[in-house]
């Protein structure tokens, strides 16, 4: 989708997926727009199953109970 149209739709409170405003920034919220593409969040683990896609900050792989 083109930044215009984007901003169009959000706008007009058309945009197809919830999205939040940050300063003037825009950012889409990850798991409603899995959804709206038919996708499950463990869908995105690496094939061997061994870290969720949530699991990673910066690309740096998080322990479990880490914060």
């Amino acid at each position: 989708m083109s930044i215009s149209t984007g901003k169009r739709l959000r706008a007009e409170g058309a945009y197809p997926v919830p999205w939040v405003s940050i300063g003037r920034h825009h950012r889409v919220l990850t798991a409603p727009l899995l959804a709206f593409l038919g996708l499950r969040v463990d869908d995105l683990s690496d094939p061997a199953g061994t870290m969720p896609a949530q699991a990673a900050v910066d690309g740096v792989p998080q322990q479990e109970g880490a914060a």
